[in-house]
Formats: C-alpha cells, sequence, structure tokens
C-alpha cells in the first residue's frame, strides 16, 4: 500500500474524465431541450402526427458533443468524444449558451461543447444551437 491508500502500481481513476462524460450528457439533453424550445415551425397536426408514425422521414439534422479544437470566428471544428472531428458553421441564427456568456467569441478552445443544427452531406454542421460549459484550466474573470 501507498500513502495514497491504493495498492503499489495500481493508478487512481481519473476524475476529469467522468467529469467530462457527464458535462457531456447533461450538455446533450440541454441541447435537444433547446432544439425543441427554439423550433420555427408550428405544431404538427393530430393527422400529421399519424402520418409521421407510419413513415419514416429521412435524418437531416446533425449533433456533435465535444471538445472545441478550433474557433475561427464562424467555423468551429469539434473533436467528438470518440475522437471525430466535425467542422460546424455558424451563421447570424446560431443560439450560443456558454456558461460564461451568449456570443461565439464566448466559445473558446478546450471548451466541452453539444451542437445540434443541419447537417450537410459532406459530414459538416452548420449549427442552430450550440451549449458548452468552460474547460476546468480557463481562469476567473
Amino acid at each position: 500500500m501507498t500513502t495514497s491508500g491504493h495498492p503499489a502500481g495500481e493508478q487512481r481513476p481519473r476524475r476529469g474524465t467522468a467529469l467530462s462524460v457527464a458535462i457531456g450528457i447533461c450538455l446533450l439533453l440541454l441541447a435537444v431541450l433547446a432544439g425543441c424550445l427554439l423550433r420555427d415551425e408550428p405544431a404538427p397536426s393530430v393527422a400529421a402526427s399519424r402520418a409521421v408514425m407510419t413513415s419514416n422521414p429521412p435524418i437531416d439534422f446533425g449533433v456533435t458533443a465535444g471538445k472545441v479544437l478550433t474557433n475561427n470566428g464562424g467555423i468551429i471544428t469539434v473533436t467528438g468524444f470518440l475522437g471525430a472531428e466535425t467542422i460546424v458553421y455558424t451563421t447570424a441564427r446560431t443560439k450560443v449558451l456558454m456558461l460564461g456568456g451568449t456570443r461565439l467569441s464566448d466559445v473558446r478552445v478546450g471548451d466541452t461543447v453539444f451542437v445540434h443544427g443541419d447537417k450537410k452531406t459532406d459530414g459538416t454542421i452548420t449549427a442552430k444551437v450550440i451549449i458548452g460549459g468552460s474547460s476546468w484550466q480557463r481562469p476567473v474573470r
């Protein structure tokens, strides 16, 4: 046994990884809720909802979650939790909900974000909503 209470050679689990996953799941839930609340179209009628239940509509929305790799003022690159990189385009209509602010400039490299928007055929996403939290290393302003 070592002074930390763990057998010699055994590493303590990293809290940062579990915390990042927990934050990611929370952000995912918040983004889905925000996407539902920010919809521009009216609620479907009963007949329309029955039609949807009997057909398979195409999935044309894009979702990604992970750490911000770059933010070039209108294009963000997000590295997903499994390592895939996604390019995210923003528009004047993109809603930004960060713990530190509501502007695109408040999204910083290293932040954990969840993005919901329209997926293009090339795999990029045009964001409708970006929700996120700050990285632990960012100093408090």
